[in-house]
């Protein structure tokens, strides 16, 4: 008998194979939207409307620890999705739902249709979906795609401080946000205040041990403010660039209408550093390497001839700074330090 994997990629919805009923024993599982059956390690999950066993599969889901060798009409998990593109011309890309790409296949005259989730540029699952389950999923991802792209043309109000150029006037508006409460309930109050007045009255060199240090966990208020005032080094706004995950957008191809709106601030921030890099804005005298700084994790992706590798120049004077804001700004809200 060939193994259970093998077994559930010939598995399609509806089917009910005699097979099927030896193999669900244990497996069955149950969750507030019904049960659901899982196998080795959740490599694959089958979920129902009713009898697995009699047929009554709605959805089977490959997941990215399904073993690779093991193919699904031509596809398997880590296949590059140009490769998929080749096997299945008739393959879509409707957007993005949870950073993650989805494609959809619908063969005509088949009850069932294929979900693909896409992780940098290859797939990570594979779901096997009756046709109305697929064709509703599909719909709500061309509507959140729909959604995302009007969020990004006006944003919430709480968000509206990263429209504005002037970084000065970009400050004073994100420092009376509602997104600038304190990060953690032990916070100091007036903290953001006292770092927006620290920023203010800041040098470049300052700005780039801001850049370095930032917790990004917290707001990007600050790195909004740096990325955008006319003084900034191109280091620091590369050094920005990096740490935002460049290669993560990058997968929407820059796209709003794709990336998922919890990171619409984190895309206006990199798009709005790429496009000052085209247009020469930044200072040129601090050196910049992305090796030192972020070693294997420094993406690899080719800008054009505006986006150095490395800069050569001076190092910038440090400054001491503790959990993403300044000493300086911690004393001034009363944290006692002892030099």
């Amino acid at each position: 008998m060939a193994s259970p994997n093998a077994l559930f990629a010939t598995l399609r919805p509806g089917d009910a194979p005699p097979w099927l009923a030896a193999l669900l024993g244990s497996a069955r599982r149950s969750s507030p939207n019904g049960d659901y059956f899982e196998w080795d390690d959740k490599q694959l999950w089958l979920a129902a409307n009713g009898d697995v066993a009699n047929g009554d599969v709605a959805k089977a889901v490959c997941t990215a620890s399904f073993p690779p060798d093991i193919a699904i009409e031509g596809l398997h998990i880590g296949m590059p999705i140009a490769a998929a593109r080749g096997a299945l011309p008739e393959l879509h890309s409707p957007g993005a739902v949870n950073a993650n790409l989805l494609h959809g296949w619908m063969p005509a005259g088949r009850p069932w249709g294929l979900l693909l989730e896409e992780l940098e540029g290859k797939i990570r699952s594979i779901s096997m979906l009756v046709r109305g389950a697929l064709d509703r999923r599909l719909e709500e991802v061309v509507r959140e795609r729909s959604d995302a792209a009007r969020i990004w043309d006006a944003p919430p109000a709480a968000d509206r401080w990263t429209m504005i150029d002037d970084p000065d006037a970009l400050l004073e508006v994100w420092l009376g946000s509602q997104t600038t409460r304190a990060p953690w309930s032990n916070t100091p109050a007036g903290i953001y205040a006292a770092y927006a007045a620290w920023l203010k009255a800041a040098t470049p060199d300052q700005w780039h041990s801001a850049a370095r240090f930032h917790n990004w966990s917290y707001s990007l208020g600050p790195l909004f403010f740096i990325s955008r005032h006319p003084a900034c080094e191109l280091a620091t706004a590369l050094h920005i660039l990096y740490a935002a995950d460049l290669r993560w957008v990058a997968r929407f191809g820059f796209n709003p209408a794709a990336v998922p709106t919890h990171s619409h601030a984190t895309l206006r921030l990199i798009t709005g550093i790429c496009d000052r890099i085209r247009r020469d804005c930044y200072a040129r005298s601090l050196a910049f390497d992305p090796a030192r700084d972020f070693g294997r994790n420094a993406p690899r992706i080719d800008l054009g001839p505006g986006f150095p590798a490395q800069l050569e120049g001076r190092e910038p004077r440090p400054v001491p700074f503790d959990d993403g804001y300044p000493i300086a700004v911690w004393e001034a809200v009363g944290v006692v330090y002892t030099h």
